[in-house]
Order: structure tokens, then sequence, then C-alpha cells
């Protein structure tokens, strides 16, 4: 929202919410009604789709600064994903309804880019998922979520447990723990305790261009 004028930010505050949901909770389900989106102020979500027998895949990964809900703002379409809070969260909602009332070409151009942004990670991430093996997939995701981890702690990999990894990676957890020694062993990544202490994104980088060239 830093890209909106003082006045404007003043209107929309005048309209929002602040809200406040626990680690775990949801918030929103895929094919809820969708009439507002949010701004993450603390905290950090994910969304996700969830197969009829229970196998989740995380398409996106949200934190501090980030807008979450914004693409039915233009379709007016169900919720598209699950939205889980990954760790305390602080939103402030605003109304589709407000943001329309406003006749703001710089808030419409605004949420389409965190639509757009949102949107070419996710078909980045679905053509790694058609492409390539597990320890390609598994090391983009890695290097993906150190990278928005120099900005935001929270969403560093550290903070991530082995099995929302398995599910960014669309890979079984036991699988993913075996590729995660290897990259250990190859000094790409440490862990400690089975959770990954910090990652080396040269050395996982070159991992990935090894690997694509075979």
């Amino acid at each position: 929202m830093q890209a909106l004028c003082r006045d404007l930010c003043a209107q929309i505050a005048r309209r929002a919410t602040s809200q406040r949901h626990g680690t775990r909770s949801l918030l929103f389900r895929r094919g809820d009604r969708a009439d507002c989106f949010f701004v993450i102020a603390e905290g950090v979500v994910y969304t996700s789709l969830l197969s009829s027998s229970g196998r989740e895949f995380i398409s996106c990964v949200a934190g501090p600064g980030d807008l979450v809900g914004a693409a039915a703002y233009f379709d007016g379409a169900p919720r598209e994903a699950d939205c889980t809070v990954m760790a305390p969260l602080r939103v402030v909602s605003v109304p589709y309804s407000a943001g329309r009332a406003l006749h703001s070409t710089l808030l419409d151009d605004l949420l389409c880019q965190a639509v757009c942004r949102q949107w070419r990670a996710v078909l980045a991430q679905t053509g790694s998922l058609a492409l390539d093996e597990l320890d390609v997939r598994l090391a983009k995701v890695l290097c993906m979520l150190d990278m928005q981890g120099e900005g935001m702690e929270a969403m560093h990999p550290r903070h991530f447990h082995q099995g929302l990894i398995a599910a960014m990676a669309n890979g079984s957890r036991p699988k993913v723990n075996r590729q995660l020694q290897r990259f250990h062993r190859a000094g790409a990544i440490a862990l400690r305790g089975g959770a990954i202490a910090s990652v080396d994104r040269d050395k996982l980088s070159a991992l990935v261009q090894a690997a694509e060239m075979k």
C-alpha cells in the first residue's frame, strides 16, 4: 500500500478494519464468497489446494506488506483456495465495495499489479511442477523462501516445517526429507534438528543448473 498517496490511504483506512488471527486458523476457505482484500501487517499466510484424499499443495506464501484476496475484486469469483495462517496474523481488511467507491485508478493499478505478481509466481511454480524433478523443485522453493526471508524474517525457510516445504514442492515428506539430507551433505543447506537453519543460494542454484543440463 506504500504506492498510494496519503489522502487515498486515509480514505481507505476509514473504510477498513483491523483483524487478528491465530496460527493455523483460516483467513478464508476455497469457495467462500469474496467481498474484501487483506493487507498483511504482521505474520505469514499461505494459500493452498486440498485434494479429496487430503493431500495439500501450497500455491503461494505471503507476509508483511503483501496483499491477499485481491483477484475477486476484478471478477467477483469465489475464493479460489484456502488461506491458512502460519504465524500470528494482523491484517487490514478492505471491502471491495469501499475500494470501488473511491474510483481510484491508482488503487486499481496496485491491486492489478499484486494479482499479476501472484499469477506469475504460480505460473513459474506450475511450470516447475510439470517439468522438474523433485530435487530441482525443492531447490527452487528453498531459494525463493530464502530470498523472501532477506526482507522478512518470518518468511525464512527456518520457520517452515518439512510438511509445508513438501507441500510447496509437491513431494511426499519422506522424499523431501531425504533430498534435504542430500542438500545438507552437499553444503547447500544447513540442518539443525531436522529444521533448515540456513541456505546457500549459490550452491542450490548450481545444483539446479547442473540438473537442468542433464
